[in-house]
């Protein structure tokens, strides 16, 4: 079968009876390859389109779901809530069991799960527990800034935090870094009781995941750190204020205090503070630098 010049294949038949075929036989089967050579070439150009097509459908896909997590990063600021928006977006697209944020901290060399979410529980895995660095797949991920595969934990496990992954009957696992201005500060990770649930194109699509969520964390805590200075400030002015009402308070008290002589003026009933006193000069003479009054000749 030739196409374009260029043989791609080769279309045959066969008899059980001697001198069954002809030069003429043979001519019009040439012409049947013709045929046939032009139909192969357009079940792979249709293959072709069907491929693209579906590529074109998972991108689409995958740039919407980017989108909703956009948007929740914009509206959620809790980590339970965060999580949950990033994982209903996920789900359809990569499917799983559990999907978990964890955060590095690095005065304990530990990563500490900030929330799990997913329909399968887990006595072990909570938000609030922390895990040695060198002790979980996660580790492994933050150190290299690359994804981490597991098709079959049940043969590729090779950290502690897998055996236990294990005894859930979890079989596999995809963890990625979250990555801020090329710094790890912590994972994203979804794990499936399927084997073989996760392929090298998830992965890549789940570091992407990953750099919204990181984002998301940032914004999370600059939010935290504001509410603090703002409750910081509020208190501070409170404070303040209580200071400049006790303190006008005592000069009243001392001002009105009829056992105290006055150092301004006379006794009897038009005696004033001299606090008012003072007052008054500093009034007329910011009033005469404000206005003044012509020269006379």
């Amino acid at each position: 079968m030739i196409l374009e010049g260029r043989s791609i294949g080769t279309l045959g038949i066969g008899s059980d009876r001697a001198n069954q075929y002809s030069e003429a036989d043979a001519e019009f089967l040439c012409e049947v390859a013709g045929q046939v050579a032009l139909a192969a070439a357009n079940m792979k150009s249709y293959e072709e389109i069907a491929t693209l097509n579906t590529k074109v459908v998972r991108t689409a896909d995958q740039l919407r779901t980017l989108l909703e997590i956009n948007n929740a990063i914009i509206t959620n600021l809790s980590e339970g809530a965060l999580l949950r928006s990033i994982s209903d977006a996920v789900r359809p697209l990569i499917p799983f069991d559990r999907c978990a944020i964890a955060l590095y901290k690095p005065e304990t060399d530990t990563l500490r799960f900030l929330a799990l979410e997913g329909p399968l529980r887990s006595g072990y895995f909570q938000a609030g527990l922390e895990v040695g660095r060198s002790e979980t797949p996660g580790g492994w991920a933050f150190d290299h800034q690359q994804p981490l595969l597991r098709r079959n934990l049940e043969e590729e496990r090779e950290f502690d935090n897998e055996r236990r992954l294990c005894e859930e009957r979890l079989r596999s696992l995809c963890v990625v870094p979250l990555v801020l201005r090329r710094k790890s500060i912590g994972t994203l990770s979804v794990v499936s009781r399927k084997k073989d649930q996760y392929s090298e194109a998830d992965a890549q699509f789940l570091q992407e995941v990953a750099a919204q969520v990181a984002l998301a964390i940032e914004n999370m805590k600059s939010y935290e750190e504001i509410a603090r200075l703002k409750a910081r400030l509020e208190k501070e002015n409170i404070y303040l204020q209580e200071e400049i009402r006790t303190e006008h308070n005592f000069e009243e008290i001392v001002g009105n205090s009829p056992g105290r002589p006055s150092q301004c003026g006379t006794g009897g009933p038009d005696r004033f503070d001299c606090t008012d006193q003072r007052r008054d000069g500093d009034r007329e003479g910011a009033y005469r630098s404000r206005h003044p009054q012509p020269q006379r000749a």
